[in-house]
């Protein structure tokens, strides 16, 4: 079922990135065509995968699904982090995009666009209390409004929502990774997805108040 919806999914990802960038003034002043954000959000779409999987196969020691097909076979070998989707996103973006001026602007509005992604994937977890998933997708959805409402409105320094929403699934993973670990002690048999993301929570977080200060 999440893999049949999942099509859907990026296709909405795919018209808010068309409607976030067709008039957006840094795109143009850049020269960066609407079939260029396209390419390059396909190109970063397929590291996000590779990263998201690595990170699902390394923190769950699945290490039999690093194989040409069981990688690839998300319907037999379901699994993939967020955290590491999104960070390869990013890695991606900063490799394609770092040359230009308005990168910063152009991380908002990827971040925006592939939101939706991040609430599908809230929709099927697998936690033990229904509330909770309820809970987080409004707030998931109170999240891209405020995003798109910073973003046209000018609220928050060109960057700043990136950072912004990685510091967010960063402290994520490492809530939901506590919440649904099998694991008696916590603080000794940290998985690798909560030891990564204690130092990621510190950088995003002072980055952040770094990129709105120096503006």
């Amino acid at each position: 079922m999440e893999l049949l919806l999942l099509p859907f999914i990026i296709i909405i990802c795919g018209f808010i990135l068309y409607l976030l960038s067709r008039q957006d003034f840094v795109l143009l002043r850049q020269n960066i065509s609407l079939a260029q954000i396209f390419d390059l959000a396909l190109i970063s779409f397929v590291l996000a995968f590779f990263l998201g999987r690595f990170f699902f196969i390394i923190n769950t020691l699945q290490f039999e699904l690093i194989h040409a097909i069981k990688f690839f076979h998300l319907i037999k070998f379901p699994g993939l982090s967020s955290l590491g989707f999104f960070l390869g996103g990013s890695i991606a973006l900063f490799l394609l995009f770092r040359k230009r001026k308005g990168i910063a602007r152009i991380y908002d509005i990827f971040v925006i666009s592939f939101l939706p992604v991040y609430s599908f994937n809230i929709i099927f977890r697998d936690y033990s209390e229904i509330y909770i998933k309820i809970l987080l997708v409004l707030l998931s959805i109170l999240i891209i409004y405020f995003f798109l409402r910073s973003h046209y409105k000018y609220i928050f320094h060109d960057g700043s929502i990136a950072l912004i929403f990685l510091l967010l699934i960063s402290i994520d993973s490492f809530i939901y990774q506590l919440l649904t670990s099998q694991k008696q002690s916590i603080f000794l048999s940290l998985s690798f997805i909560q030891i990564l993301s204690v130092p990621l929570i510190f950088v995003f977080g002072i980055w952040f108040l770094i990129n709105q200060k120096k503006h």
